[in-house]
């Protein structure tokens, strides 16, 4: 083998040498910057999911409030449903209660005739005397009184609004021996009540009258 031959060997050996270096060196590199410019992108993927996800459960709770509240507001609704439910309850009880008061006090007092005068209520006695309240369904109603006594006989009477005990709406004075009359008064329909003054009579008698319209 000549030198020339072996210089040619050995410049292969070192340049074999050199490139098989270079390519376990210098490759790996770029594949390794690659790699990390991979996970990099693939950490601001999670970052951005993580962000996601924590909106996410955010977004969550605060519905979860709301339908706490929800319910909270369903449960005091559905309370004062019931409650509006018992009062109707008992004001259906009480209606149904007075119905039967008021049935029960038709079957008692006559129904009033139109066109006519109709009884209300009479009243006797011997001395002085202060009615209970009456009531009157008319503005056109009338007393008739009578009397019996002697000649020293004193009979009065005073018809006063309910509430009223200074102020009447019609009186009556007769002296002497029995009597009778009526008078009218044109005030109500309301309550009212009289007061009897007597003296020296056996017997007084007062018939409550009201006209009520056709």
């Amino acid at each position: 083998m000549s030198q020339i031959d072996f210089k040619m060997i050995a410049v292969g050996l070192i340049l074999g040498f050199v490139l098989g270096f270079a390519s376990s060196i210098f490759t790996p590199k770029s594949s390794v910057t690659e790699l990390r410019k991979e996970i990099s992108t693939l950490q601001n993927q999670l970052h951005e999911k993580d962000s996601q996800i924590t909106s996410l459960e955010s977004q969550i709770g605060e519905l979860k409030s709301q339908i706490s509240t929800l319910k909270s507001t369903i449960n005091e609704k559905n309370g004062e449903i019931s409650h509006l439910t018992n009062l109707l309850k008992t004001k259906d009880s009480q209606i149904s209660e007075l119905q039967s008061q008021i049935e029960e006090l038709e079957k008692l007092i006559p129904p009033l005739k139109k066109g006519e005068w109709n009884s209300i209520i009479n009243f006797t006695g011997a001395a002085e005397k202060t009615t209970e309240l009456f009531y009157v369904p008319s503005s056109n109603w009338r007393i008739k009184w009578s009397y019996e006594g002697g000649e020293w006989a004193a009979f009065s009477f005073y018809v006063y609004p309910e509430g009223e005990d200074i102020f009447y709406v019609e009186s009556i004075t007769a002296e002497g021996p029995s009597k009778s009359d009526e008078t009218y008064i044109y005030q109500g329909p309301g309550n009212f009540y009289i007061r009897v003054v007597a003296a020296n009579i056996e017997k007084w008698r007062l018939e409550i009258e009201a006209y009520i319209s056709s």
